[in-house]
């Protein structure tokens, strides 16, 4: 696969799916979700933007 075709956000700290309040909510949102898509539609797909802290 060509690198290009390949994106990568970090979006825990902004889409949680569990409380960030604790450490035991904090866990489920260190995650990595992966989302394959035929070429074409990956063009027209409305993907988040990379965070800009890195993911940290």
């Amino acid at each position: 696969m060509k690198p290009g075709r390949l994106l990568a956000a970090g979006c825990g700290q902004y889409r949680p799916i569990a409380s960030n309040a604790t450490p035991k909510g904090r866990a489920p949102n260190r995650r990595i979700e992966v989302l394959l898509l035929p070429a074409l539609e990956a063009r027209k797909a409305k993907l988040p933007a990379p965070a800009l802290d890195g993911g940290a």
